[in-house]
């Protein structure tokens, strides 16, 4: 089972024309989100596009995907309340590997792709039992006399919000922070004022802050909610045009429509 940002598959590999299980515990479940669907697509420009409701369970938010052909699995997350979780609006992508349709040869015969393919989810769920059994092994003692303690590794960058953290210890959970990149803000001085300023986050806006100061007669133009909130801190009386969906392309339509309206 594979983990990254906060979102696990129940394989080790995303094929092509098979089926994958996803869980999702980011933000949106973090934020004690009731409903929560999938929006996702396959390759460059999001063919197949759809939308799932996701279940959810005590280990996030589930739903099973039929994988289609294309160089990619791209997806992202909205709620009840038509919040976004978009990967701060790079969207969650995933490489497809191709179906492999060479045979195999087992003992000099032939073996067809059909029985290749039995023979992999004989092995992925041989695969699953051991570790299962090897959990239960592990765990069930601790469960048993009252002495488990669940501790998780969360691997995070050095700007990030506390709300998974913040859940995991209020619920006894230890939390080890393992830091693996940082984000280094650049400033920089504008020599001109503009009429329309746009921001994809809460830390890019800061560091333009640092050193620059925006007209009140300027437009804002912002991916999503939190980096409004951020702006609004310092630029109250500013208009700023938030993004109804956290997507990059529904900000270039926003700044379209303004570019049109002052023709």
């Amino acid at each position: 089972m594979e983990l990254t940002k906060n979102i696990f598959f129940n394989t080790d590999k995303l094929v092509e024309n098979s089926k994958v299980k996803i869980s999702y515990i980011g933000k949106l479940y973090q934020d004690a989100s009731t409903e929560v669907s999938i929006h996702y697509g396959f390759g460059i420009n999001w063919d197949n596009v759809n939308d799932i409701q996701m279940i959810k369970t005590d280990l996030g938010f589930q739903a099973e995907i039929d994988l289609l052909e294309g160089d990619t699995f791209n997806f992202c997350f909205k709620n009840e309340n038509n919040n976004w979780d978009n990967n701060n609006g790079q969207n969650y992508v995933f490489p497809l590997e191709k179906v492999q349709k060479e045979l195999l040869v087992l003992e000099d015969e032939p073996v067809s792709l059909g029985s290749a393919r039995k023979l992999r989810r004989s092995y992925l769920w041989s695969k699953k039992v051991r570790l299962a059994v090897y959990k239960i092994i592990t765990y069930l003692p601790k469960l048993i006399s009252g002495n488990y303690l669940p501790k998780w590794n969360f691997l995070c960058g050095s700007s990030r919000r506390d709300l998974l953290v913040d859940v995991l210890e209020n619920a006894n959970h230890h939390v080890n922070q393992i830091v693996t990149y940082h984000s280094t803000p650049i400033s920089y001085l504008e020599k001109e004022p503009f009429d329309a300023y746009v921001f994809f986050s809460p830390l890019s806006f800061k560091a333009f802050h640092q050193q620059n100061i925006i007209p009140e007669s300027s437009r804002i133009f912002t991916i999503g909610n939190t980096t409004t909130s951020a702006i609004k801190e310092v630029y109250p009386n500013h208009e700023i045009i938030t993004a109804q969906t956290p997507l990059v392309e529904v900000v270039i339509e926003n700044i379209k429509k303004y570019i049109n309206d002052k023709k």
